[in-house]
């Protein structure tokens, strides 16, 4: 009776461990290896992506794509990991910006490893409110209004530390819940204490 319960037990840490590495199946990958702020970056349209999603609530009109980032920092939370910031402005060359505008700036947290994906969904709301929620979070952790720019492209650069970024990655599959069904083809005497 002992070996069943401990086989048991250790099935059941088995299939429970999830790979973090799971979430990025499916996604396209950009490997950034050196600096390419000041660079020339690729530009994806967002209305070419496979897995975005749409959907309209209460005069809503919210699109989301999931992404990835593996790295540790730059894309999102740069200064050594410690912070995000989201800047508008006018590119004339890829080194050359002018009226930069600051939308958000917070402290980040650390999210990033470069052990693991960082995974989080970008929802954009009637074009202008833009929201990062963490992978399985409803409440965003950098929300940021730019009402001077309708989103129709993602590019992704990083600072000064090799990052890759997964993207237009699909939406996870539906959970399915399982019910137990008691075994009923053996019984087991309760144990009285007397």
């Amino acid at each position: 009776m002992w070996s069943s319960v401990i086989l048991l037990t250790v099935s059941a840490l088995l299939t429970s461990a999830q790979n973090d590495f799971d979430a990025i199946q499916g996604c396209k990958q950009y490997t950034i290896s050196r600096p390419s702020y000041n660079s020339p970056n690729p530009y994806y349209a967002l209305d070419q992506f496979q897995d975005l999603q749409q959907v309209e609530v209460a005069g809503l009109k919210i699109r989301s794509i999931k992404i990835a980032v593996i790295g540790s920092n730059d894309v999102l939370s740069g200064w050594g990991n410690t912070r995000n910031a989201v800047r508008q402005y006018v590119r004339s060359s890829p080194s050359r910006y002018t009226r930069a505008v600051i939308l958000a700036n917070q402290l980040s947290g650390g999210i990033l490893s470069p052990y693991k994906p960082f995974v989080f969904t970008l929802s954009i709301v009637n074009d202008h409110l833009v929201a990062l929620s963490k992978n399985g979070e409803s409440l965003p952790f950098l929300q940021y209004t730019d009402v001077g720019v309708t989103p129709k492209y993602i590019g992704f650069s990083n600072w000064n530390a090799p990052v890759s970024v997964f993207y237009d990655c699909p939406p996870p599959a539906p959970t399915t819940t399982t019910t137990a069904v008691p075994d009923t083809t053996t019984s087991v005497a309760p144990r009285v204490a007397i």
